[in-house]
């Protein structure tokens, strides 16, 4: 079964190398980190296939998809993660998280630069939030995603 050979062959694969063994340790999802390695490969042989000389050809970075929120103790630690459709071709340098407050008109904003990585994990009160994400790259921000409301 030549599926099941290319999924021993991927496994073996980030158990030898020793930085991709420590992600896959530290994310602790297969799955996810699975799919995480297939987009990567996909993005970096579309930049091979482009010679590395890609151009922002659309402006600013497409739309993000609206965050996942988790909780996985039940004790206020949260762990958001997105996705961003070709933010390889845009350039994306930055994400920002926009959080919402419970009872309240204020929020946070929260920056961080681009990583292999698209989660932040974050300690929320209790109460009801709302999460909200939008990539930039040189040209500008990117529009905001849609929300998705969370109770801690």
């Amino acid at each position: 079964d030549e599926a099941y050979y290319a999924e021993i062959q991927q496994g073996y694969k980030i158990l030898t190398d020793v930085p991709s063994r420590r992600e896959y340790v530290e994310m602790n999802d297969h799955e996810k980190f699975a799919r995480l390695k297939v987009k990567e490969e996909m993005d970096q042989g579309a930049k091979k296939a482009m010679g590395g000389n890609m151009m922002i050809a659309s402006g600013v970075p497409n739309q993000c998809s609206c965050p996942f929120v988790e909780e996985p103790d039940g004790n206020g630690r949260v762990i958001i993660s997105w996705s961003c459709s070709n933010a390889w071709r845009d350039e994306v340098t930055e994400y920002e998280i926009e959080v919402g407050f419970p009872d309240s008109d204020t929020f946070k904003l929260i920056k961080f630069r681009k990583t292999s990585r698209l989660e932040h994990t974050m300690q929320l009160r209790h109460g009801s939030h709302f999460f909200r994400v939008r990539a930039r790259n040189m040209v500008g921000y990117g529009a905001w995603s849609l929300e998705e409301h969370f109770v801690a």
